[in-house]
């Protein structure tokens, strides 16, 4: 099993994975947002993985009509 850490080590460049937040952010979702204490990091990041964003959802339906 992966440790949790592993999502926000830095390497000899300093690179970082972004955040399950930062993700959140970049598909549109409310800063207000936030998950229950009892989803992990690496579960958050799943979530955010499977989210669908509702800009571009709402775009694709408006072209369709």
């Amino acid at each position: 099993m992966m440790d949790e850490s592993f999502f926000v080590i830095k390497d000899k460049f300093n690179i970082r994975r972004i955040t399950p937040m930062e993700c959140l952010a970049l598909q549109g979702f409310p800063p207000s947002f936030t998950f229950p204490s009892t989803v992990s990091m690496r579960g958050q990041y799943k979530q955010v993985g499977n989210a669908v964003c509702e800009t571009l959802v709402l775009r694709i339906i408006t072209e369709l009509k």
